[in-house]
């Protein structure tokens, strides 16, 4: 169904989407040690990663996971949120936290 197809675009790896895993040390304790999921959206105005796949793997698989009928939506979603999280802070390089890519310098 529409579920195993939305699933199929779900990429391991921070990565796929040009960005470094954030740090382990500034995350809420579920979201460590958990490997970072990305939606790959094809098709429509935007293609790639984008935040807004990214938003509607996390509503999806967060829905999923609260009705408690889907055992593997909990760690999709936690892996969604946790490559979400890197997306917003933008990584680190050289062990500096680097600009957001949510938000300018102003």
């Amino acid at each position: 169904g529409w579920l195993s197809i939305w699933r199929s675009k779900y990429q391991t790896g921070l990565w796929n989407a040009g960005v470094a895993d954030p740090w382990e040390s500034l995350l809420p304790e579920a979201l460590r040690e958990i490997k970072p999921v990305v939606v790959e959206s094809s098709g429509g105005v935007a293609g790639g990663v984008v935040t807004e796949g990214m938003g509607y793997g996390i509503m999806i698989e967060g829905f999923l996971a609260a009705k408690g009928k889907d055992v593997r939506a909990k760690n999709y979603s936690l892996q969604l949120i946790k490559s979400w999280q890197g997306m917003v802070n933008g990584g680190a390089t050289n062990c500096t936290v680097v600009q957001p890519f949510a938000g300018g310098e102003n």
